[in-house]
């Protein structure tokens, strides 16, 4: 009988601990370069504890937080697993092995694709980084593994209190016998040089080094919006009398269009959506349908290269349309003056049980992040491979709120 050896990476002995420990949920939080990518393709295809993986002819999944960051992993998977092969779809993200098992590979960016699908074990890649994690596990993740009893893995660095760290708490809880839960710094890894490590604390701010190299969780981890959880609200409110404002961020490739309605007396959201789609007439129909449900006084739209000829129409049936123009500057206002109000807790925003849109509000504002510029400037965005529309748009709501002459709106 002829034997295939597979060359994986190498685990070092906290991986292997994880990788053996019995628990049939784990939750893996990760220094930068602590190895959970090599972990979750190992567990992928050999499996977690007891419990089988590709290799034992059994169907597996990784989920990355977007396609760009699936890219790299798909690579190292497919080279890793070429021994014991019969077939890849590079347009699925699929590897068929020998075995009869399978391992799939999807991008959370749209979690309702995996649906209908049964695996015996997954791994969610960079799980603090999904806006919709909690939503995602619950309703599409979870159900997955229903036929075969499976096992799932979470791996990543932190980013503030979202579910990730709810999933974290999970583990740690001596009640919660189906979950077990890790803590690993980046100098863990022997293959990583203690010195890079060292050489990388001093090139960052201290608050920095402690969430990305010893992944330690950190409230308000973005460095910008601060008490978000504390200044919420339960639910979208229906139109009552009073004035609202609206904030609106046009999508561009890949992102999402976003719409945020909030009294301007109380300085309360009562509204919050997110959609995207190619057909710009019907996406202007709904921001439409909003402005007049709410009977908006003005509503600021970014003006950007999808945003002037939107804006155009939408100014033709709603006089209160105005256009914002983003630069360094006036994005520095409207996130500011939302910051201060913020810490001030001065409006409330929407629960992230309001709805969906709320619940990806609520993790791209805990993620938003500043960085000194070296002019000294500061420059705010969302990380890397994340959206910033709902924040955007709910700044641009804010800005509404303050009196006229200091809006800046022609």
């Amino acid at each position: 009988m002829r034997t295939t050896r597979l060359e994986l990476p190498r685990l070092y002995s906290e991986q292997a601990a994880i990788k053996r420990h019995p628990a049939r949920f784990k939750v893996f939080c990760a220094g930068r370069r602590a190895g959970k990518t090599w972990l979750g393709s190992d567990m992928l295809i050999t499996g977690s504890g007891a419990l089988g993986g590709a290799v034992d002819g059994l169907p597996v999944a990784w989920f990355s937080p977007t396609y760009k960051m699936l890219a790299q992993i798909w690579r190292d998977v497919v080279a890793w697993a070429a021994p014991v092969t019969r077939n890849v779809s590079v347009s699925e993200k699929r590897v068929e092995l020998v075995t009869g098992g399978t391992i799939d590979m999807w991008s959370l960016e749209n979690p309702d694709a995996a649906r209908g699908r049964k695996y015996a074990g997954v791994f969610v890649d960079e799980a603090a980084m999904v806006p919709v994690l909690e939503e995602a596990w619950q309703a599409v993740i979870r159900p997955t593994l229903t036929d075969y009893a499976g096992w799932a893995t979470f791996g990543s660095t932190p980013r503030g209190m979202n579910f990730f760290k709810t999933l974290y708490d999970l583990g740690r809880d001596p009640g919660q016998t189906d979950w077990a839960s890790w803590q690993l710094a980046t100098v863990a890894n022997p293959y990583i040089p203690a010195d890079e490590v060292e050489a990388a604390r001093r090139d960052m701010t201290e608050r920095r080094f402690h969430q990305e190299y010893l992944a330690e969780f950190l409230e308000g981890e973005g460095y910008v919006f601060r008490n978000v959880t504390d200044c919420s609200t339960e639910a979208i409110t229906e139109p009552e009398e009073g004035t609202y404002v609206a904030g609106v961020d046009f999508g561009r490739s890949n992102d999402y269009t976003a719409i945020c309605v909030v009294d301007a007396a109380t300085k309360r959201e009562v509204y919050l959506d997110r959609f995207n789609g190619p057909d710009w007439t019907l996406q202007r129909t709904r921001i439409l349908a909003t402005l007049q449900r709410y009977n908006v006084t003005t509503a600021l739209l970014e003006q950007n290269s999808f945003g002037s000829p939107n804006i155009e129409e939408i100014q033709k049936q709603f006089r209160g349309a105005r256009a914002w123009t983003t630069t360094a500057q006036t994005k520095r206002d409207i996130v500011e003056y939302l910051v201060q109000l913020l810490e001030n807790r001065e409006c409330r925003l929407l629960s992230r049980t309001a709805n969906e849109a709320a619940a990806v509000a609520e993790s791209e504002l805990l993620a938003y992040e500043q960085t000194e510029l070296p002019s000294g400037m500061v420059r705010y965005s969302a990380p890397e491979g994340r959206h910033d529309d709902t924040v955007i748009a709910r700044c641009l709501a804010y800005w509404c709120c303050r009196p006229q002459r200091e809006r800046g709106i022609v």
